[in-house]
This record gives C-alpha cells, sequence and structure tokens, in this order.
C-alpha cells in the first residue's frame, strides 16, 4: 500500500511556514493552537513541520478562532517580509531567559540566606 501524497507541495510547505508564523506572531504556543483544532501539541508540531498535513475544514477553523486572514497561508512566506516574526520571536525568547535568569538568581538568594542561617545556628 502507497502513501497518498498531497498533490501540490509548496502549498503544504507556505501552509506549514505560515502557521508557525502566524502562531509566533499572536504569541501562542503549539499547545494552544492544537487545543484550538482538537488535537496534541504533537500533532500540531508536525503540521508546523510540514510531516503532516492539517484538513482544510481544521485551516477554516484556526484562522477563524484567531481571526487570520486563510488567504495568507498560501503564500510563500519568504515572499513576505517576515523579519518582524524573527525580532518577535527573539525578544520573546529574550524575555523567557531573563524570567528564568531571574528565578534562579532569586533562590541563589534564599539558599545563602539559608546557608548563613545556619553558620549562624551551628556555633
Amino acid at each position: 500500500m502507497t502513501k497518498r501524497k498531497p498533490q501540490d507541495l509548496q502549498i503544504v510547505r507556505n501552509i506549514a511556514k505560515n502557521l508557525l508564523l502566524h502562531r509566533v506572531n499572536a504569541g501562542l504556543t503549539q499547545t494552544e493552537v492544537g487545543e484550538a483544532l482538537n488535537v496534541t501539541f504533537q500533532q500540531e508540531q508536525k503540521f508546523e513541520v510540514g510531516t503532516n498535513c492539517m484538513s482544510a475544514c481544521q485551516l477554516f477553523m484556526l484562522t477563524n478562532k484567531f481571526n487570520w486572514n486563510i488567504a495568507d497561508f498560501q503564500k510563500d512566506p519568504q515572499a513576505v517580509n517576515t523579519p518582524h516574526a524573527a525580532i518577535k520571536l527573539s525578544e520573546r525568547l529574550m524575555n523567557k531567559v531573563n524570567k528564568t535568569w531571574n528565578r534562579v538568581d532569586h533562590f541563589s538568594r534564599i539558599a545563602i540566606k539559608f546557608d548563613n542561617a545556619d553558620d549562624l545556628y551551628s556555633n
């Protein structure tokens, strides 16, 4: 038995890339998009990579839910000016890094206070 192949792989690739760009621009996680489609985040991940194709119905549901223009998904994302999406993604990642660093710094300060308190009681 042979696997079915989509007739136009370029459209499949465009949909996959545009899904990723739209999700990042909207600040959504793969889990949030997956929940909107009633699929797991792993399945949504496969949609973004292009391993699996989403149905027309799923694409329609998604664009309606997040108020995205369905026509944008057929376009080649490299033909559209996408540096804004890359900048937005890098800003979000840096914010996550900074938040994580602040948590680590906070907990290390607490640990030092407890360590110093233990030194006071051990004498």
